[in-house]
């Protein structure tokens, strides 16, 4: 990356809702920010797009399979080295 570049970062997160209730998964003891609450997510693999990388990444993390529903919004943060947007994605236990 060249000294003056911003590295972009996309995030895929789901907001998984079943019954009226929406799931927080909390991290492991030991990671990073451990036992923080989050939706589970996380980063977008070159090639893949925001929609497959939410449904593996919350595969990955809860071993639930979801069904997608649509995006909610996208969040962007931006900082001096790197740029993060977030896509955010409504989806339904299943």
């Amino acid at each position: 990356m060249a000294e003056n570049e911003v590295e972009e970062l996309l995030i895929a997160i789901a907001l998984i809702w079943h019954g009226g209730e929406l799931l927080i998964a909390r991290r492991n003891p030991g990671s990073h920010q451990a036992l923080k609450w989050e939706f589970p997510g996380g980063k977008v693999e070159n090639g893949e797009s925001a929609e497959a990388a939410v449904l593996r990444e919350v595969l990955e993390e809860t071993a639930m399979s979801v069904e997608l529903l649509g995006e909610r919004r996208a969040i962007l943060h931006s900082y001096p080295e790197r740029r993060v947007t977030i896509r955010v994605f409504d989806c339904r236990a299943s």
